[in-house]
């Protein structure tokens, strides 16, 4: 029979933790590796015929290690940015869930990008209703996926293994970053 002490006790939550884990910063940085390259790669693939007519074989390396630069970059960038949150954003919101809600954020953000990048006009007819509606729903989505995330300890475990899952593939695509950035180097010696 447990006493009211130990009652209390076990039914504290844990606090959040203060530092954020190695492991947990990895998997975030696989997980903002993952959506920006799977988007190079579609992007890529889509401008390669008509590249494959007009460049020399040296010249389509060198706009395709351009490309893989850039996505090593946007990809450092989107990871500070994440990782400042988790630092600014008190523990019991952000930090206690890191992976989880990193990854969350990551994919609603690009799935969001992805979709605005196929509706331009949007930016470029400068409607600003259009725009507002746009920026609703996407904080709306994130409200969203942060409460699934936050509720449901599956789909929180899911996305942890998803991610882990994710490393041997994003870390090929980070290798052809550095591979990319050398021949850039290369090329503008």
């Amino acid at each position: 029979m447990a006493t009211f002490n130990q009652q209390a006790v076990e039914t504290k939550k844990a606090p959040a933790p203060r530092s954020i884990s190695r492991q947990a910063l990895l998997n975030v940085f696989v997980a903002c590796a993952f959506p920006i390259h799977i988007w190079l790669i579609i992007n890529v693939m889509r401008e390669v015929p008509a590249w494959i007519l007009r460049l020399s074989i040296w010249d389509l390396v060198g706009v395709i290690s351009y490309s893989l630069m850039f996505a090593l970059l946007e990809t450092s960038v989107i990871f500070a940015g994440i990782v400042l949150l988790g630092f600014i954003v008190p523990g019991r919101f952000f930090r206690h869930k890191f992976v989880a809600l990193s990854t969350m954020l990551v994919f609603v953000t690009s799935i969001w990008f992805v979709i605005l990048q196929y509706n331009s006009w949007i930016i470029e007819f400068k409607r600003p209703f259009i725009t507002l509606i746009w920026g609703l729903t996407y904080l709306i989505a994130v409200i969203i996926g942060y409460w699934f995330v936050n509720r449901r300890p599956k789909l929180e475990a899911g996305i942890n293994n998803f991610v882990q899952r994710l490393g041997v593939l994003s870390f090929i695509y980070i290798f052809l970053d550095v591979v990319g950035l050398i021949i850039v180097i290369i090329r503008n010696i």
